[in-house]
């Protein structure tokens, strides 16, 4: 996956960009929100990888990044006990 730019591949005490923030909070809801798709459109995104969670089990991912399986605008593409790729439908 080289040359492939993240949004954010973790987070950390520094603030991250507003769309980084934006996604984190509402990818999910891609097919009816036009920020969120407007934030994907201006970071070029085409792929959302998410990795085995090394934070609190109860809460593994960023609001936005939760119940994405079967979200029709996603495909996964990969997936193995540790984490899933799932390429954006345009």
């Amino acid at each position: 996956m080289t040359g492939i730019r993240t949004v954010a591949a973790h987070f950390d005490e520094t603030s991250p960009p507003a769309d980084a923030v934006l996604l984190a909070n509402r990818f999910r809801n891609y097919s009816t929100d036009p920020a969120v798709r407007a934030a994907v459109r201006r970071l070029n995104i085409h792929w959302v990888i998410l990795g085995k969670p090394a934070t609190d089990p109860g809460r593994p991912y960023q609001p936005g990044l939760t119940g994405l399986a079967g979200e029709p605008f996603l495909t996964a593409v990969y997936r193995n006990p540790d984490a899933v790729i799932y390429r954006l439908v345009p």
